[in-house]
């Protein structure tokens, strides 16, 4: 991390990249409710799907979280059409997805963390 501090902003975006990589790749091993508590631990308001009172069967199919949709606009990978937010599903100031998809939103805030 001292060496990394004295890099150039472009070695520091890469260096910063490869730590969240190695991070989620990590997190993505992990019970649901862990991927949920770190998650709120970097600012992330996730809930599990049928936690919220827009539960429904059909939703569960396809659906495991609920993210608040202004900690997902902070955090979305900007530069993927994925991840746009017209391409996601939202329901009453909730994004929904997958614990696949919170894991990638959570690398995204582990890069912005080791930028800051």
């Amino acid at each position: 991390m001292i060496l990394a501090a004295h890099l150039d902003k472009s070695l520091w975006r890469r260096f910063a990249d490869v730590e969240s990589k190695r991070f989620s790749g990590k997190l993505a091993l992990e019970d649901p409710d862990c991927v949920i508590y770190i998650a709120k631990e970097f600012g992330i308001n996730a809930v599990r799907l049928r936690d919220l009172d827009i539960y429904d069967e059909s939703l569960a199919l396809a659906f495991d979280v609920g993210v608040r949709v202004w900690d997902y606009l902070k955090f979305m990978p900007r530069n993927d059409p994925y991840w746009k937010l017209v391409n996601r599903y939202l329901l009453k100031g909730w994004v929904l997805m997958t614990y696949k998809d919170l894991v990638r939103l959570v690398e995204e805030a582990v890069e912005k963390r080791c930028l800051s």
